[in-house]
């Protein structure tokens, strides 16, 4: 089935909202957040430092821990130089994974939550 933006649960500000129930909810094993379409249903553009998407991330790494599932997986990043930073920071926030826009970010990505 193909997916439209904000039309998967981990893409909408009432999922945020509700990230602890969901992450309690029978069958859960882990929660992923779509930041790209997210941001774009809020209306943040993300800076460098991603300042704008801490408080969501931290509301998913804590609903998580609440509830005793695995470590959250975090949207793809575009790509650049900003991949290893921003991966390194997702990892030091409670992240424990980070999907890939391709094969070729797949490798620094699980290096670094490879000893996570």
């Amino acid at each position: 089935m193909a997916h439209t933006p904000g039309d998967r649960p981990g893409e909408t500000a009432a999922a945020v909202l509700a990230a602890a129930g969901l992450a309690r909810a029978p069958r859960v094993a882990g929660l992923q957040l779509g930041e790209a379409a997210l941001a774009a249903e809020i209306g943040i553009e993300p800076s460098a430092g991603e300042r704008e998407l801490l408080w969501i991330r931290s509301m998913v790494v804590v609903a998580r821990s609440a509830a005793g599932i695995a470590a959250p997986v975090a949207g793809a990043c575009a790509g650049g130089a900003d991949l290893r930073t921003s991966t390194e920071r997702l990892r030091r926030m409670g992240f424990g994974g980070r999907a890939c826009a391709g094969e070729h970010q797949a490798a620094g990505v699980g290096e670094i939550f490879a000893n996570a």
